[in-house]
């Protein structure tokens, strides 16, 4: 249970009896860094889940402090096997000691979620995995299941809340990509100390109306200081500079350009189920349809959550799997896809 003191400042944990602790295990890459996986125990189903955070964030994206908001327990409960991995530079991987604070999109790609789904399948002893990605960890399924030495592995995907074009660029963007020499200066973007520091605010996050990252009217103030405290993590300038690059030139693809990585959603034929909110303006609905229609899987759903598909609140980029809503509303419609297409 969290209990929050009244300025904001400070939380008080005790989870003894509400939160069970997930198995950890280790994949080591070929560059020698050792990503965390976080193992909740299911039974029921033939394949396993794996859950991918997104930017800037880690495992606690998919697997909440606040029991009720992790999407990872509650798809264990109705007993689906959820692996939930923290992608290099998060969470509890780790690097060697010497390694470089720098890494790119495609690292994730071609190292850590290879070494990942390797050791998955191993433990497991499955052919097959479901995919559920959040932002990023949606968009690196693509790339992903065109070049995973087995080209068959997935038997489903979610994408949640995923930017899979470039046609649109963000608001914020307007202003981040005119620091781009000043960031070739600096290892990385400090986002988790400075989420920290900003937790004194949340008050005023809170109250400002039509901010990128979530609906303020399916958000707690519980809720955001617990995702400031545990589930932001500081990225290398490196990856936001890649990224910054495709928003400029209306592209996706591998540092060395030598790889089209939108070409492989050409190839993404298993069941697709892709989520995204009313009101995302980091992923609008726009893009989202387009992609949609791209997308050549014979079975695919497109689920947009707002008030004029009946629910409670338009939804915005976190708040579709760390909303107050999510659990009754969200939740539910991903287990109902796993369930088909398990």
């Amino acid at each position: 249970m969290y209990r929050f003191s009244a300025s904001g400042k400070e939380a008080i944990f005790d989870m003894k009896n509400t939160i069970t602790k997930p198995e950890i295990h280790y994949a080591k890459t070929e560059d020698g860094w050792k990503i965390a996986l976080h193992h909740h125990v299911g039974k029921k189903f033939r394949y396993p889940v794996l859950l991918v955070h997104g930017l800037a964030s880690n495992y606690r994206n998919m697997d909440f402090p606040l029991e009720d908001l992790s999407l990872s327990r509650y798809l264990s409960r109705q007993g689906f096997d959820c692996w939930i991995v923290d992608l290099r530079g998060s969470g509890l991987s780790k690097k060697s000691r010497w390694a470089p604070y720098k890494w790119y999109f495609d690292d994730f790609v071609f190292q850590d979620l290879p070494a990942a789904t390797d050791l998955i399948l191993k433990k497991t002893g499955a052919k097959r995995l479901h995919w559920l990605g959040h932002s990023l960890g949606g968009v690196l399924a693509f790339p992903f299941a065109n070049f995973y030495h087995r080209k068959k592995v997935l038997q489903s995907l979610i994408t949640i809340a995923s930017p899979v074009t470039t046609a649109s660029r963000p608001g914020y963007f307007k202003i981040t990509h005119r620091f781009d020499r000043i960031l070739k200066l600096f290892p990385r973007l400090p986002y988790k100390t400075l989420s920290r520091m900003a937790t004194r605010f949340v008050d005023l996050l809170l109250g400002l109306e039509g901010n990128a990252l979530f609906s303020k009217d399916n958000m707690t103030r519980e809720i955001l200081i617990t995702i400031m405290q545990h589930a932001v993590e500081s990225v290398p300038s490196s990856l936001i500079l890649q990224i910054h690059d495709w928003l400029k030139h209306n592209y996706f693809g591998s540092k060395d350009r030598k790889i089209d990585f939108r070409e492989s959603m050409n190839h993404i034929t298993m069941p697709m189920l892709m989520v995204c909110g009313a009101a995302d303006s980091f992923t609008p609905l726009a893009d989202i349809r387009l992609a949609f229609r791209k997308i050549p899987s014979k079975k695919k759903s497109l689920l947009v959550f707002g008030k004029s598909g009946g629910h409670e609140h338009d939804y915005g980029h976190i708040d579709l799997v760390l909303g107050k809503n999510s659990p009754k509303e969200v939740f539910p419609q991903l287990l109902n896809w796993l369930k088909e297409h398990d």
